[in-house]
């Protein structure tokens, strides 16, 4: 659940189940299958493909900044928050988490782009820092202060890995949806297995069966059992086959009842001005 506590506690019976803290898998990688799914079903923009994609970038870099401002400071709402109480060791553990992945990512995105294309990617970074927070929101309160930032980094590579692969087989998904969300989702759940410490489990959750701790910090990290990591790919696989049995259906229905997309005018004309009259005068009166 997207609580704090953990899912699937009795899956496994010398473990506490799932680490999904804030949900990277429950939230987050459930939509972005599901956005998956739509992008494919629906089919791409008139003009987004044919012999070379044609980008069709946004038109208000500096609105999508706000925005992408605005929601990562709403997350230490959603992740701290988790802890459903004023919990100050836990909740200040999970603020500085979910502060230094999206700034890894951010910072990743940048130099990445810059290399492969010689040119500065604002909505790739943007993108890049809600990749990073939707990947250290599984784990922000089990894993080290120091594995958010790898964490953060593999999220930007595996966000742009999955856009350009979206690109690869002609899936349009105009605002990266299903890399951010269902892509970085997915790595987020299994970065659990892979930098969670057992020694912050007792605080984050009420498991009983709490693996031994370093209760002292003699170490730098003290790593999940190896079978947490099989836990972890677990919630993946069941995430994966529940949305696409769930919300496939639902999507060929929309299509099939014609109300899955605007006609091919309204299209042409832009969304702003078929559906939000942008462009028309305002009545004074």
């Amino acid at each position: 659940r997207d609580d704090g506590e953990f899912v699937f506690a009795d899956i496994y019976p010398f473990a506490c189940g799932v680490f999904d803290y804030a949900g990277s898998g429950v939230v987050h990688m459930t939509g972005g299958v599901a956005a998956l799914i739509a992008a494919y079903i629906l089919g791409p923009r008139i003009g987004r493909f044919g012999e070379e994609p044609s980008p069709m970038p946004g038109h208000n870099l500096a609105m999508a900044t706000l925005g992408t401002l605005i929601l990562w400071f709403g997350w230490y709402g959603f992740n701290c928050g988790s802890t459903l109480a004023f919990d100050g060791t836990n909740a200040s553990k999970v603020a500085v988490t979910t502060s230094l992945a999206p700034a890894a990512a951010c910072l990743t995105s940048i130099i990445y782009q810059k290399m492969r294309t010689g040119k500065y990617d604002l909505p790739g970074a943007l993108n890049a820092i809600l990749g990073g927070l939707v990947s250290i929101t599984a784990g922000c309160s089990v894993v080290e202060d120091w594995s958010a930032i790898p964490i953060g980094v593999i999220g930007a590579l595996v966000y742009h890995k999955a856009a350009d692969l979206l690109v690869k087989y002609e899936i349009d998904d105009p605002i990266g949806a299903s890399p951010v969300h269902g892509a970085c989702g997915v790595w987020g759940v299994i970065s659990v297995g892979i930098f969670g410490s057992s020694r912050y489990v007792s605080v984050a959750y009420s498991c009983p069966n709490n693996p031994p701790t370093d209760a002292n910090f003699t170490q730098y990290w003290e790593p999940l059992p190896g079978f947490q990591l099989a836990i972890q790919l677990i919630l993946v696989l069941v995430i994966i086959l529940w949305v696409t049995a769930v919300f496939t259906p639902f999507v060929f229905i929309l299509k099939k009842l014609g109300q899955l997309r605007v006609s091919e005018e309204a299209e042409l004309a832009g969304l702003d001005a078929s559906e939000h009259f942008a462009g028309e005068k305002v009545d004074k009166n």
